[in-house]
């Protein structure tokens, strides 16, 4: 609370355009908002394939408090879940409309409506050093995600496709939303075991490096 009131006051002097929060669950918007004087403008928080549309609420509960919402983490956290990359639904979808996983599931976040922070390759993860990402393609220069990403405005899932993927659910890593919050709220990072290597050594998929897709969309 003390902190959001230095923010406010730099609002107050201009110094800043808008507030946000990152990775806030319910409990801590609710803190923040008993002596707040400005609301957070969104809340920044992990939104993938196989958490549902909005499991824990939260997303309907930022809305009333009139705070947006901002996805991240479109292929899962700390890593690309190997279980989203092999989803058998993903992996129909994705071939009916002759586009990668990657930008099935991407897709799916953008037509829901979210503005979306995503990863230029598949291939990150705790393990990976000396950066935890690594950018395949040419010149290191991420280029299958990049296609990808820039690709996102010329195709559509239908509704029948993303209602399969609204229906989606992950077994093995069951993560929240609010991931990389503080102890204060459920299932955070700093509690609940996670993946520390990377998909991309076990599966096959074009955000991993398998560029040989590209000569067909250059």
């Amino acid at each position: 609370q003390a902190q959001w009131a230095v923010l406010e006051a730099l609002l107050s002097e201009g110094k800043t355009r808008a507030l946000g929060t990152y990775n806030y669950c319910r409990f801590s918007i609710d803190c923040l908002l008993e002596t707040a004087t400005t609301p957070p403008a969104l809340n920044y928080i992990m939104r993938h394939v196989g958490m549902g549309p909005d499991a824990t609420d939260l997303v309907r509960y930022g809305e009333s408090k009139g705070i947006r919402t901002v996805a991240y983490g479109t292929l899962g956290e700390p890593v690309a879940l190997e279980e989203l990359l092999t989803d058998p639904t993903l992996l129909q979808i994705a071939e009916g409309h002759g586009r990668s996983v990657e930008e099935v599931a991407l897709q799916w976040n953008v037509q829901s409506g979210f503005a979306i922070s995503n990863r230029p390759s598949a291939d990150y993860a705790p393990d990976n050093k000396p950066d935890m990402m690594v950018c395949h393609g040419p010149d290191g220069d991420c280029e299958a995600a990049l296609i990808g990403m820039r690709r996102i405005g010329t195709w559509e899932l239908s509704r029948a496709e993303m209602t399969r993927l609204d229906g989606v659910r992950l077994e093995e890593w069951s993560q929240s939303p609010t991931y990389y919050s503080s102890l204060g709220c459920a299932n955070s990072f700093g509690v609940v075991a996670h993946p520390t290597e990377s998909s991309c050594g076990i599966v096959d998929t074009e955000w991993c490096g398998n560029l040989s897709f590209l000569d067909s969309v250059r």
